[in-house]
C-alpha cells in the first residue's frame, strides 16, 4: 500500500489480516498472532510490518533488523517476547504512523 511505502520505505507484496475477538480468548488470540508473525519472519525474507488496526506499529523488519515498538511498555512483555523467538531491538515508533 502507498502508506507503507511512504512511512516505511517498501511496497508490500503480501498482506495478511487477522482479527481478534474483543470478548473471548483475547490473550490466546494475541499469542497466536505473535507465533504466526515469528514463523513468517523466519520463513520469508524481506521487509515486513505488523500493524494493529492498520495504523499502530507493533513490529517492523527493515533491512534484516526486527524492531519492536517500545511506545507501549505493556505490549512486548516477557511472554510475548518468548513467543516471538527472533533477535530484536526496541525503538519508540510512536502511537500511530
Amino acid at each position: 500500500s502507498e502508506s507503507v511505502m511512504k512511512y516505511f520505505g517498501f511496497t508490500p507484496t503480501v498482506s495478511i489480516a487477522m482479527r481478534l475477538d474483543k470478548f473471548e480468548q483475547r490473550d490466546e488470540g494475541r499469542n497466536s498472532v505473535i507465533r504466526i508473525v515469528s514463523l513468517l519472519a523466519k520463513s520469508i525474507p524481506g521487509d515486513m510490518v505488523l500493524l494493529f488496526n492498520h495504523e499502530y506499529v507493533y513490529l517492523l523488519r527493515k533491512d534484516g533488523k526486527v524492531i519492536l515498538n517500545s511506545y507501549d511498555k505493556k505490549l512486548w512483555n516477557t511472554e510475548m517476547l518468548s513467543l516471538l523467538d527472533l533477535p530484536t531491538e526496541s525503538r519508540d515508533m510512536g502511537q500511530a504512523y
